[in-house]
Order: structure tokens, then C-alpha cells, then sequence
């Protein structure tokens, strides 16, 4: 039953922050939007060009995606977890309506295959993991882990973190 609860309140609490993440894009972001190229033609084809320190962009990698993780962690051993989870999935479905929506409104309808490409295959890894510890602070009466959820979720984070540093550039080239 805690399965099934939770999978309809992370998909509600993700759809609100998709939501009001296209909404603000469109009321009050599209000008910003507007003036910068980012999406361009010209900058795509700067990023397939750039060269870059492997290790510094891993290091950069490894510090966005553990911080917050670790965030969280900590924030579910406090009577505050549950609401640091759903925080969590609001964030994140705001973060994805709004680069969807920037996306699509720069490139238009070919923006969406750019998208997958740069989510791909990091995605799969992080969403695993960040579920993994999202559905064991909200739904365990006290946030308790065991070697096997944390050797898992380590698992899953540090693979997200190798492929979006080494396998993402080069589906990124591709476009």
C-alpha cells in the first residue's frame, strides 16, 4: 500500500512543480529568455567543441549531485524529512518544466530530442537513487537505513555521477 501511495503523491507533488515551473517561464521569465541565445545553433555547436579538464568537470559533477543528496539525507533524520521530500519533488518538477519549456520555446519541437539526449543516461541512475531515498524518508516511520539501501543508493548516485561525466559529452557530440 506504501508503494502505491507514494508513487501517486511523487507524481503529484512533481506534476504541481512542472506546473508552476512552465507557468513562471511564461509569466515572468520568457523576456530573460528572449535575450539569451543559450539554446542557439551557435552555443550548441561551441559545447560540442569545448575542450575540458575530465577530472575538474567530474569533481563539479560530484559536488552538485552529492550536496543536495546529502542534504536530503540528513533532513530525513529530522522530524522535517517528509517535507524536505516533498520540497524535493516540487523542486525538481520546476527545474524540468522550466527547462522543458525554455527549451521548446528556443528550438521548438527539435528542443525535445536535445532534452532526452542531455538527460541521457545520467537520468536513469540519479532517479533511481534520489527515489530510493525519497520513498525511505517519507515513508518509513523513522528514516532508517541498512547497508544494502546505502551500498544501492551509492551505487546509483556514483554511476549517475561516472555516466553523466564521461557518457553524456558524447551523446552530446551527437547532436
Amino acid at each position: 500500500m506504501n508503494v502505491l501511495r507514494a508513487r501517486w503523491h511523487f507524481l503529484l507533488y512533481f506534476i504541481l512543480g512542472f506546473l508552476v515551473g512552465i507557468i513562471y517561464l511564461n509569466m515572468f521569465a520568457s523576456q530573460y529568455l528572449n535575450q539569451s541565445t543559450l539554446f542557439s545553433p551557435y552555443y550548441i555547436e561551441q559545447y560540442q567543441n569545448l575542450k575540458m579538464d575530465q577530472q575538474e568537470y567530474l569533481l563539479h559533477i560530484l559536488q552538485l549531485r552529492i550536496l543536495p543528496f546529502l542534504f536530503l539525507v540528513v533532513a530525513g533524520y529530522t522530524r522535517f524529512g517528509k517535507i524536505a521530500a516533498a520540497v524535493e519533488l516540487v523542486w525538481c518538477g520546476f527545474s524540468f518544466g522550466f527547462v522543458v519549456s525554455s527549451v521548446i520555446m528556443s528550438m521548438g519541437i527539435r528542443g525535445i530530442p536535445f532534452i532526452l539526449i542531455a538527460l541521457f543516461p545520467q537520468f536513469l541512475f540519479y532517479i533511481a537513487a534520489y527515489l530510493l531515498l525519497l520513498f525511505n524518508i517519507y515513508y518509513t516511520k523513522a528514516f532508517q537505513w541498512n547497508y544494502s539501501k546505502i551500498t544501492v543508493t551509492a551505487l546509483l548516485l556514483g554511476l549517475g555521477v561516472l555516466s553523466e561525466g564521461y557518457l553524456n559529452p558524447l551523446f552530446m557530440g551527437i547532436l
